[in-house]
């Protein structure tokens, strides 16, 4: 499975749809981080109402998070705007396709809601194969190729973007000179990548990255399906949190592109 990087992953806004009690929060929540947010409904009202609570309260959570920078806040009441090159719709997709191979009754996860389908969401008939795959208790096995080699530490945050090509050696030793630590990387540096950490840990491994990841830039089987699991915030999760399903799942769910990490800073 051999991909290469879409060109806009970086620059892809987020779409909220939905501007209720719910969406206006979540909308706040990416706000906090540097990018464009957009916020959907289908009339202005709901959409005035949740400018206003973001006018108040972002202020007051950007200060409570050292670091943080406000996104761009876009309200919109054209859905297909609103969606255009946007990240989650490939991520409610991804959702959509969960639900229906291990919930097609909706008994299991009532709670996990999901908009209604838009002819704009693309299809992950692949996606929806390997999960059907895995649940039959077959193993595919497929290569994680296609990840970046940026390792990015953000202190404020305790977090860390590292892409997916990074050695693990490469990385103990950038964390140790900017004085942290990640408790999913192995104390024995060696030449795996942090993809392969991810996709094929030990079982001791897994745990440990299991607690400590908190976000994955993947790309999909299902050609240029580019996605984001999680994100740089503990509670970046809606619905499903799908980004687990990658932690051993050797490639079969997707190619993983940067990994999101916790992490501590060490005792002087």
């Amino acid at each position: 499975m051999n991909y290469s990087l879409p060109t806009n992953i970086e620059n892809r806004p987020i779409a909220i749809l939905g501007a209720g009690t719910l969406g206006r929060r979540i909308a706040m929540t990416y706000a906090t981080g540097v990018g464009v947010v957009r916020l959907y409904d289908i009339s202005e009202r709901p959409l005035d109402d949740a400018k206003k609570f973001i006018d108040q309260q972002l202020p007051a959570l950007l200060k409570s998070r050292p670091g943080s920078q406000p996104a761009t806040l876009e309200y919109i009441t054209d859905l297909p705007s609103a969606i255009k090159n946007a990240w989650y719709i490939v991520e409610i997709a991804a959702q959509r396709a969960i639900k229906r191979v291990f919930d097609p009754t909706g008994l299991l996860n009532p709670g996990i809601m999901l908009p209604d389908e838009s002819p704009d969401e693309p299809r992950v008939t692949s996606f929806e194969a390997a999960l059907c795959t895995a649940l039959q208790g077959h193993t595919t096995t497929a290569a994680t190729t296609g990840g970046g080699t940026q390792i990015a530490v953000n202190t404020a945050n305790l977090s860390l973007a590292v892409g997916a090509s990074v050695t693990l050696d490469e990385l103990s030793r950038h964390l140790a000179e900017h004085g942290v630590s990640c408790a999913a990387i192995p104390a024995e540096a060696t030449q795996r990548t942090v993809g392969e950490l991810i996709a094929n840990p030990s079982a001791a491994e897994r745990q440990a990255v299991r607690h400590a990841l908190l976000g994955l830039d993947v790309v999909l089987p299902d050609g240029q399906a580019a996605a984001r699991f999680g994100g740089e915030n503990m509670k970046d999760v809606a619905g499903y949190d799908t980004k687990r399903l990658f932690i051993g799942g050797r490639g079969a769910f997707g190619a993983i592109i940067t990994a999101i990490f916790k992490i501590t800073v060490n005792a002087a």
